[in-house]
């Protein structure tokens, strides 16, 4: 139609050039440094970024000197099949500056779906709830707790269950406070 847009990186990913491989969190800082163009608000938006870089840097400060990250599930919702994070998803950069690693980082995804074997096969340490407002965390935790094929997995044997808010997890400037939110998490369970 003609009309100027601006594409998100991160959450557009799947519609835009696949060849370009742009974590989550620096397609956010790029987004926020190009809105912060497009709106003449450029001194606003690089401190907005230089201030979340600075967040990250000090939280990866807190990471444990030995031992493997712990293994992190995204749930965000499915019955049938859970629906969860990719590499090309914020959450998978989250997990990351936490400390984690996400057991689907490996998909060349952003959300997508995956069957319960595979999570079963990953053994979670520590399942992130996402939540939001019809469909609560705690009516997701039941459900995961009832599947007979996950009582192995360590994260739902320990109930090892973070809740993170919708807005902690979808591209933008509280994708920071969720990591550090997930960071304090898994110090607290010695990981």
């Amino acid at each position: 139609m003609g009309t100027a847009s601006y594409v998100h990186t991160e959450t557009c990913w799947d519609y835009g050039d696949k060849s370009v491989d742009v974590p989550p969190l620096r397609a956010l800082y790029t987004d926020l440094t190009d809105l912060g163009r497009i709106f003449g608000v450029e001194k606003r938006a690089k401190e907005l970024v230089s201030g979340l870089k600075s967040r990250v840097a000090a939280l990866k400060r807190t990471w444990p000197e030995k031992g493997d990250p712990a293994r992190v599930f995204v749930y965000d919702s499915g019955t049938d099949q859970p629906f969860t994070a990719g590499r090309h998803a914020a959450p998978n950069d989250i997990i990351t500056a936490a400390g984690g690693t996400n057991v689907f980082g490996d998909l060349d995804k952003g959300w997508t779906t995956v069957g319960w074997e595979p999570v079963v096969e990953a053994r979670p340490e520590v399942v992130v709830i996402v939540d939001y407002a019809d469909q609560p965390a705690k009516d997701k935790i039941a459900h995961l707790t009832s599947l007979p094929r996950l009582k192995s997995a360590p994260a739902i044997r320990n109930n090892r269950f973070l809740v993170l808010n919708y807005g902690d997890v979808v591209s933008g400037p509280r994708n920071v406070a969720g990591a550090e939110k997930l960071g304090r998490y898994l110090r607290s369970i010695g990981r």
